[in-house]
């Protein structure tokens, strides 16, 4: 109900509708504005962490947040759009907007779509703004995640794969992207949860959504498997796998090979951005495995 629910909600970003007796239960505030609400949320967010927030506090970070959880995403309006907002907490290892923000660029150049994104600076922090995947010029638009569609207990990526080969409306568009955000989490160590995998409906079907969510993977996150069982063993092991992805075995070797070329430059792209010497070696084996 959630799934269904949550990122399609009108009146402000905290969650579903409820009304009792005909009256609107819960909060009604607006989505706060990034020019005018961004301190506001980053300084709300930092002292609900340290469990100093008053209510003032609390109610600027409930009419950014979208959806609950450790690590509750934020939305704010930035011109004429919402835009997904990632902050870096106290209790992050990393900075977590521009490690997002890295392999996001990376998974460009890699030949994956994705949302747009933009680092920004505020209060002496990062803060990463992205397009909402559930949205399309502006406008919602009905999306699921591969956890909500999958009739399996566990997503892999053939599950994926039996999505759009069952109920998508052009599969052979939608599927090498698949297998294209499967090597990519093989050769970067990034974190893949069935829910970060969304689908949207058309009229002959689902499309995948863009990407919205390449992060590093904390230790205690599990990747995606291949049918349920087995995780991937390696990129050989993905290109033999390329045929259930609508790909030949040599498209599939060429465009492995390229990958593997644009992410050999991963540290000089993260420290372009900015980021601190001690964070890439901390990420680095995750890049280095295979």
């Amino acid at each position: 109900m959630l799934s269904l629910l949550l990122p399609h909600r009108d009146a402000h970003a905290g969650g579903a509708e409820f009304y009792t007796d005909g009256v609107q239960a819960g909060s009604a505030s607006r989505i706060p504005n990034e020019s005018s609400s961004l301190e506001s949320i980053l300084y709300a967010l930092h002292a609900e962490e340290r469990g100093r927030a008053n209510l003032k506090a609390l109610i600027d970070l409930s009419s950014a947040t979208a959806l609950p959880g450790r690590h509750t995403a934020q939305v704010v309006v930035s011109g004429n759009e919402e835009k997904a907002l990632t902050l870096r907490r106290y209790s992050d290892l990393i900075d977590a907007p521009l490690w997002r923000e890295v392999f996001m660029q990376l998974a460009r150049d890699c030949g994956i779509a994705c949302v747009d994104t933009r680092l920004a600076d505020t209060m002496g922090a990062r803060a990463l703004f992205a397009d909402r995947a559930d949205r399309n010029d502006g406008l919602k638009r009905f999306t699921l995640s591969a956890r909500t569609l999958s009739p399996e207990r566990s997503v892999s990526y053939l599950g994926i794969a039996d999505i759009l080969n069952r109920e998508g409306a052009v599969p052979r568009l939608d599927l090498p992207q698949v297998w294209r955000r499967m090597v990519f989490s093989l050769l970067t160590g990034a974190e893949d949860r069935g829910e970060k995998w969304l689908f949207y409906r058309t009229d002959l079907g689902w499309r995948l959504a863009k990407t919205h969510g390449f992060s590093p993977a904390s230790g205690a996150a599990r990747r995606l498997t291949v049918d349920g069982r087995r995780p991937l063993a390696s990129l050989d092991d993905a290109v033999r796998l390329a045929p259930y992805f609508a790909m030949t075995l040599a498209d599939a070797k060429a465009s492995a090979q390229e990958m593997r070329r644009v992410l050999s430059f991963w540290e000089d792209r993260a420290l372009e951005l900015g980021a601190d010497a001690s964070e890439a070696e901390m990420l680095s084996p995750g890049f280095e495995a295979y």
